[in-house]
């Protein structure tokens, strides 16, 4: 057994089982400890390609000072011990334990669902606590952002550059691979021993070869951040204590961030309601989205001839690569383009470099700029999408994306991965058709109706919003009718629209979210006058909603949160109070559609969720059940609030994603 030692706010022991005699002590620490850290190492982050290129390295468990490392790479006695411990604990934490879930069903054959009941997310705590991101403020969800600042300062950089330096170490222990030689001609040539066992100098100069020098490469060859995983040596020192130190900081941290909870939330249940939440988004993520290989194909097919075609009208203006910025910027003054912006200085080039990012490229009125920004935007479409697809699939042609359920400040959820789901083009099926339903289904989604409005009218108790609500009226009309006067509308007709009706629409959302006149100008294409207007009348129209904007940024400012409806506590800015009430709806409504998820898995629906976009539920339903179970999931997830419904109503496509958004009359 090797044992290894550290210090972080006391000694720390970690014990790295090598042989089965060494089982014992693990099964006595078990037994003495009923709630533990867990954690696992393993080749990569693919974990659906298990048994085919993925696979669990190690399982770690430990408590507030010891660890215990099994090594799952070496045979089944380690993997029976790994899930006999699973099994035995009462508790476990883990920091997002989903990893690691799907890495002990799928790579072990570990059932998940006994673990979800008893398996504590620090992830999901820490943003309980605080939901901010660094670059807001915040102290982070990730381990090496949460170990300084909950457990010590000084480890965070050592969690986040230890595989790195490991990679380093790797890449520089060599061997002698082989020789090289000249021949005749001076020309120098390399032999490898693995293709000439055996091989000698004097071999090689009894064939007539000179200057015979031995040459080393890396043992491990090429190391760095993506396969590091893979190729460092089980009992790699430094990997060992990477490994062990883990399951101790999610002990440490759930142990820290429980008391800091707020007690409201404790109150509100929310511990156990993210949890949940987090469960059925492991079990979207297990059951993956078929690809259209074929539909797949043919974009990149068609993309790669636009970009052979611009290159070539690129190329026609002497600049032989793209994403040379020095051939871009001497191409452009040759033609007269003026340019100021630089970067800022380096080593490498003391006075800086012409900048030539989207940003400049798109303010230059020359066909090349236009050119090499189109060149960009294919490229980027290929890759980003439809080769990320392609190149994703699992064996049985399935990608799964990354579904973080408890994502932004607010909550709001996320999805990466192979299907970048955020960052889609809207109203256009373009790339969800990658995507498809399983065969003898077809797509469905279902979601909820300006939920953010009619939360903030039921919310806020405003009578006119209440009543264009409850009498089915156009808010968007009325906003812009209580700026601009009715304008020859018909407020009795309502096929009437509001020649303003634009502004008032964008009032009303931009509102909601959080902004102002100048977001509804440069947001919604509206002149500055109007937009200025339009949110002075939106204020005056709803009066009772401008109330509880000052309510929540009086809270803001007392405070430095505000809460949810839910119990939610969202930190606020100091310089940003107004945002308080942006961050009470936004994050109430993430809760609203949570609640929606939680009450259809109740009702079994989720073996035919696919994602969960901000308020939008993608379903795979059977043909024949399509729109009695797409019916019956909208029913589900409405919901009263303050006497007001908000309702959800659904759409049923064709086999792929995009089949619902490119249907005629879609709401999309």
């Amino acid at each position: 057994m090797k044992i290894l030692r550290a210090d972080v706010k006391g000694p720390i022991r970690i014990y790295v089982v090598e042989s089965p005699e060494d089982l014992p002590g693990f099964y006595e620490f078990v037994n003495e400890n009923p709630f533990m850290g867990f954690d696992t190492e393993t080749t990569g982050l693919d974990w659906w390609n298990a048994g085919d290129g993925f696979h669990c390295r190690l399982a770690q468990f430990g408590n507030h000072d010891t660890a215990w490392i099994l090594p799952i790479e070496l045979g089944e006695i380690y993997v029976q011990a790994m899930k006999w411990a699973l099994g035995k604990a009462e508790r476990l934490a883990a920091q997002n334990r989903g990893f690691d879930l799907h890495t002990v069903e799928e790579g072990c054959g570990v059932d998940p669902f006994p673990l979800v009941q008893k398996t504590w997310d620090t992830k999901i705590l820490a943003h309980l606590v605080d939901g901010r991101a660094v670059k807001e403020g915040g102290v982070g969800l990730k381990l090496e952002e949460l170990v300084p600042h909950y457990i010590d300062k000084e480890m965070g950089a050592q969690v986040k550059k230890s595989m790195t330096a490991i990679a380093q170490d790797l890449n520089r222990q060599k061997k002698v691979a082989g020789y090289s030689y000249r021949d005749k001609e001076k020309q120098t040539h390399r032999v490898l021993f693995e293709d000439e066992p055996g091989i000698t100098p004097e071999d090689l100069k009894a064939r007539g070869f000179s200057y015979v020098r031995e040459f080393k490469e890396p043992i491990y060859g090429k190391v760095n951040k993506e396969n590091v995983w893979k190729k460092v040596p089980l009992f790699h020192e430094g990997y060992l204590l990477y490994a062990g130190m883990d399951p101790i900081f999610a002990y440490r941290l759930t142990k820290t961030l429980f008391p800091l909870v707020p007690r409201k939330s404790l109150h509100y249940g929310l511990i156990g309601w993210e949890h949940r939440f987090n469960w059925i988004c492991y079990q979207m993520e297990r059951n993956g989205y078929l690809v259209d290989e074929k539909y797949t194909r043919d974009r990149i097919k068609e993309l790669e001839a636009e970009e052979a075609r611009l290159l070539e009208i690129i190329q026609g203006y002497g600049v032989e690569s793209p994403g040379s910025n020095e051939q871009l910027v001497a191409a452009l003054q040759g033609f007269g383009v003026k340019l100021t912006q630089k970067t800022d200085p380096t080593e490498r080039h003391p006075e800086g470099q012409y900048r030539m990012d989207e940003g400049i490229l798109s303010s230059i009125e020359h066909p090349l700029a236009q050119a090499v920004l189109d060149y960009k935007g294919a490229s980027k479409k290929r890759s980003n999408w439809f080769e990320k697809a392609l190149n994703s699939r699992d064996k049985n042609g399935r990608v799964h994306a990354s579904t973080n359920s408890l994502q932004a400040r607010t909550g709001r959820t996320s999805v990466t991965g192979a299907i970048p789901a955020q960052t889609l083009p809207a109203g256009t099926g373009y790339v969800r058709n990658c995507f498809l339903a399983e065969e003898g289904h077809v797509t469905a989604t279902v979601d909820y109706s300006s939920m953010e409005l009619m939360f903030l009218a039921a919310d806020s108790g405003d009578r006119r919003m209440l009543k264009a609500y409850n009498e089915g009226e156009d808010l968007h009309n009325i906003t812009a009718a209580g700026a601009f006067g009715l304008m020859g509308w018909d407020p009795n007709n309502k096929d009437s629209k509001h020649p303003k009706r634009k502004a008032g629409k964008g009032t009303n959302y931009t509102v909601c979210f959080g902004g102002g006149w100048n977001a509804v100008s440069t947001q919604w294409d509206i002149e500055e006058e109007d937009a200025k207007k339009a949110v002075n009348g939106f204020w005056e129209t709803f009066p009772a909603t401008k109330v509880l904007s000052r309510a929540c940024m009086d809270e803001a400012r007392q405070n430095g949160f505000i809460y949810t409806v839910t119990g939610r506590r969202i930190l606020t800015d100091e310089k940003r109070p107004y945002a308080g009430m942006n961050y009470r709806i936004q994050g109430t409504c993430r809760d609203i559609t949570v609640r929606g998820a939680i009450e259809l898995d109740k009702r079994g629906f989720t073996k035919w969720l696919r994602l969960i976009i901000h308020d939008e539920f993608v379903f795979s339903f059977p043909r024949e059940r399509a729109e009695e179970l797409t019916k019956q999931a909208a029913e589900i997830i409405q919901f009263v609030y303050n006497g007001l419904l908000i309702p959800a109503d659904g759409e049923i496509g064709e086999q792929s994603w995009g089949s619902v958004i490119d249907k005629e009359g879609s709401k999309h």
